[in-house]
């Protein structure tokens, strides 16, 4: 028998009932699916892209959602901490002009003498000594400026009327070197000014690295006055 390939091509090319009988004959089921199974992968992928879409959508939004939130905090904590700031400023300002200097027995106990020897005074009383020592410039005005802003004075004397020492007194709940050295020169111009002895104190709750080593050597008087009142603790 003689087989026409040529005529089974045109048969095949020209007749679709032909063609699909011959695919049939020669496929398997799996690779007559292949078409359809594709069609559908293609159609699940595009749902899937689209899903994906959508939720890379969501996850934006999300993130956005986090920025905004992430910025209200930062402005909180901003908020918190300037609030902080301002409470503690208060309280030391409390404690340097109000609290530290009623602790008289402690500076009595720092300077060493007597408890009752001490008497609080007030910048008035000196401040004719201070004037005329401005305008004899054996005084700088800066300097009795900064001797009327100390936290505390105090006197003692051997009698009514008679001064036999001052005490200078700077206060802050934190001392460093800075209250160190303000009270030695303040106390310095004060002596030299009133020709009498006067004496540096600090009064504080803790002190720095930069102060310890002054206040060990004794350099000033020093006395640990803890606060009444504790500032917020923020975290």
């Amino acid at each position: 028998m003689v087989f026409d390939l040529d005529a089974l091509i045109r048969t095949v090319r020209s007749n679709p009932e032909a063609r699909d009988a011959l695919r049939r004959e020669l496929l398997t089921e799996e690779l007559l699916g292949l078409p359809g199974l594709v069609a559908r992968l293609t159609d699940r992928l595009d749902r899937l892209t689209d899903r994906l879409d959508r939720l890379a959508g969501q996850v934006e939004k999300l993130v956005e959602a986090q920025r905004g939130t992430e910025e209200r905090l930062s402005e909180v904590k901003t908020i918190a901490e300037r609030a902080d700031g301002r409470v503690s400023n208060l309280l030391g300002a409390d404690y340097e002009l109000h609290e530290a200097v009623r602790s008289l027995w402690s500076i009595e106990a720092a300077v060493g003498v007597e408890p009752g020897a001490l008497r609080p005074i007030t910048i008035d009383d000196l401040r004719p000594q201070l004037a005329a020592a401005v305008a004899a410039k054996t005084l700088t005005p800066q300097a009795a400026d900064a001797i009327t802003k100390v936290n505390g004075l105090f006197a003692w004397g051997l009698g009514p009327g008679q001064v036999s020492g001052y005490v200078v007194v700077e206060a802050s709940l934190t001392a460093d070197h800075t209250d160190v050295e303000r009270a030695l020169a303040r106390a310095a111009d004060l002596e030299r000014v009133t020709g009498v002895a006067a004496r540096a104190v600090v009064l504080s709750d803790q002190v720095a690295k930069d102060a310890a080593e002054a206040i060990s050597q004794r350099r000033v008087a020093y006395a640990r006055v803890p606060p009444r009142r504790q500032g917020p603790q923020l975290s």
